[in-house]
């Protein structure tokens, strides 16, 4: 059984090898202990508080490269190639449940249609059929009311559907201004079952049709239906031209950014499973320009496509993948959440990205790929164990028509997991749950107010040890001691409610995670969150009534404790005794006379010299936490790099040492 996470004992840090062990010895002397910050209400009993800001991103390689030299790379998820014979002997495999491919940089406004010259050219075997496959998506695939545009296949018949940018649908008082161009409107003969080359022309300017603002739609070299796309009448009643874009806003007329509400370029499907393709793709192209017939035809007759396949003036390649270039997937770098106040107990980060959010500034955001990873992981910490406990977090997410997993600590994954979660059903409605014993001690409650509006919310668990009651708070409102107070009920009414003996043990194997159902990192990732997240944090102890209030409304807000700038190695003050000390040491090496604390003199002697590099070393990989103290202390074994510096700097202090022996 674990103690209390609050009473855990770091790992004391670790000291030098026996070679240093005098130099070590002396320096220990020299250390001085930092002092804890000065706590503000929230800081009491704090145990994790993560501000998701300066997060450090997750890296994943793309799987194939762009030919066009634009890096528009396609970060592939289980996309293997496939030969295809002949002309298609390179395309790629999205048979799979799971396959799709998100392109690298898809907020780009090159891979927009816009009010410009654009074309779109791809190759496409489809295997199975379905009332909407996604070939290639920018924009416009959570609904045919979203900016932007999708080639598709419907029903095994070729497709191409798109919406200004304003996203007027008619419903709302707007005009309805979603538009759609069928390859075979008569007949809608599925062709499913072959290879189709298939081409979107926006020729905004009239330059290949003679016609400006037409769209056509090429089916096999044939030209099988075009639109011509209307101006579009704005508020004041003057009218602009109708603009094929991938909206950042929810509404154009309160210029609120909202990356969420927009989409990325994906290839075969979207940002979850729902409407994926089913087959094989080849030679996919994107231009700025409009594609004439001759052009559509030397696509069509070519082997293959890069930069050189069509040379027309005007014509410029913005993306092209021909599924030559596989760069693998074996690069992934983890990002980090930190934890910005508790005991060093940073989360790392899969899928998740760090954006601006106009409301609440930085935050992370995750896009709900389904059977994929995506997660923020601190590990196995911070349990409820036998105290009271109190967990929160800020959450904006989308109607998705899916379940999600907010935060939690075991249980997310099954109701007769030990732990506690806080879940999002497919109505919105937002659940907390708990079992202490794996058995029949479910407890919990939920709010009949759905919260996948995409609007801010925030949500807090309280264990509140000395009643035994489980309760839940949304946006401030909780669901007091009997669980059915402000829009709450109880959840399991036929077993333990809302109630818990005082001395049950909340003690989880599972990791704490935000945005992930599963029992670990490597089992699990259903129910996707697609959303954002911030400010998630951790008590060992009950927050009042009013101190969750005062976190919802602002009038309560999070300490932000600055390192003590006498940490002795410490030389930028950023609370870690690490690598840019090191350098900051190594580059001030000699300095006599005027060095000072950031170049490297700890001992304050106006000398940057080996005395130093002895309190570096003594002190190397403590982490300053304001919770913890000196006592949490992290200690590490210097990167290799590294490790050479500073055995290159302490061979210097050995060398003193016998210099004045043989004197």
């Amino acid at each position: 059984m674990k103690a209390p996470s609050s009473i855990r004992p770091f790992v004391a840090p670790i000291r030098r090898r026996a070679a240093l062990a005098v130099l070590v010895a002396t320096a220990a002397v020299l250390c001085l202990l930092p002092s804890h910050a000065v706590r503000a209400d929230l800081a009491t009993n704090l145990q994790l508080y993560s501000s998701m800001n300066n997060t450090t991103p997750y890296v994943h390689q793309a799987y194939w490269g762009d030919a066009s030299g634009n890096s528009y790379d396609g970060q592939a998820f289980d996309v293997p190639s496939y030969d295809g014979g002949g002309n298609r002997s390179t395309a790629v495999d999205f048979t799979g449940t799971t396959n799709r491919m998100k392109v690298q940089s898809g907020y780009d406004s090159l891979l927009d249609a816009g009010t410009g010259d654009f074309s779109v050219s791809l190759w496409y075997y489809e295997m199975a059929i379905s009332s909407y496959s996604y070939l290639l998506t920018s924009g416009n695939n959570a609904s045919s009311a979203r900016g932007g545009f999708v080639l598709a296949s419907v029903n095994g018949v070729p497709r191409i559907r798109m919406n200004d940018v304003a996203e007027g649908n008619g419903n709302d008082g707007t005009v309805d201004t979603r538009l759609g161009v069928n390859s075979d409107p008569d007949f809608m003969q599925d062709i499913s079952g072959a290879w189709h080359h298939l081409v979107a022309v926006f020729d905004r300017t009239g330059t290949v049709t003679g016609t400006a603002n037409n769209v056509q739609l090429y089916v096999d070299n044939v030209m099988k239906n075009s639109v011509v796309l209307p101006d579009v009448q704005n508020p004041d009643l003057s009218y602009r031209p109708y603009n094929v874009l991938k909206s950042l806003e929810k509404n154009i007329l309160t210029n609120v950014t909202d990356t969420t509400h927009g989409d990325p370029v994906f290839i075969g499907g979207q940002g979850t499973t729902s409407n994926a393709f089913t087959g094989y793709m080849d030679d996919l192209a994107v231009y700025r320009g409009a594609l004439s017939a001759g052009d559509v035809g030397t696509l069509y007759s070519a082997s293959s496509v890069n930069v050189g396949t069509i040379t027309t003036s005007g014509i410029t390649p913005v993306m092209i993948h021909n599924f030559e270039n596989n760069l693998g997937r074996s690069s992934e770098t983890l990002g980090e959440v930190p934890d910005n106040y508790g005991a060093n107990a940073a989360g790392t980060m899969k899928n998740f990205r760090q954006v601006t959010d106009a409301t609440r500034g930085e935050v992370i955001e995750v896009d709900g790929f389904s059977n994929l990873k995506e997660y923020v992981d601190y590990g196995d910490v911070l349990d409820p164990m036998d105290q009271s406990y109190t967990a929160s977090i800020w959450f904006k997410i989308e109607d998705t028509g899916d379940g999600m997993t907010l935060m939690g600590k075991g249980m997310n994954n099954s109701t007769g997991d030990i732990g506690w979660c806080v879940k999002v059903d497919e109505a919105g409605i937002l659940g907390i749950r708990a079992n202490h014993n794996g058995t029949g001690t479910k407890m919990g409650v939920k709010n009949l107010t759905p919260v996948n509006d995409d609007e801010w919310h925030h949500v807090a668990v309280v264990f509140d040890r000395e009643s035994g009651v489980l309760k839940g708070y949304l946006d401030g409102a909780g669901s007091g001691a009997s669980g059915d107070e402000n829009g709450w009920e109880v959840l399991y009414t036929d077993e333990f409610g809302i109630s818990f003996e005082p001395d049950s043990t909340f003690d989880s194997t599972q990791p704490l995670f935000i945005g992930y159902t599963g029992a670990s990192v490597t089992s699990g990732g259903k129910d996707p969150a697609v959303g954002r997240f911030d400010d998630f944090a951790v008590w060992n102890r009950v927050l009042t009534d009013t101190e969750i209030l005062g976190i919802y409304d602002g009038t309560l807000t999070f300490p932000t404790p600055t390192p003590p700038d006498d940490i002795p190695g410490d030389a930028n003050n950023d609370g870690k005794v690490d690598a840019e000390d090191a350098k900051a040491l190594a580059g001030n090496w000699g300095k006599s006379g005027d060095a000072a604390w950031g170049d490297g003199d700890f001992n304050g002697d106006l000398k940057v010299d080996a005395k130093d590099a002895a309190i570096l070393a003594a002190n190397w990989g403590y982490i300053w936490s304001p919770a913890a103290g000196a006592e949490g202390a992290i200690a590490s074994v210097p990167e290799p790099g590294t490790l050479t510096l500073l055995l290159t700097l302490l061979a210097g202090v050995a060398t003193g040492f016998a210099r004045r022996r043989v004197a």
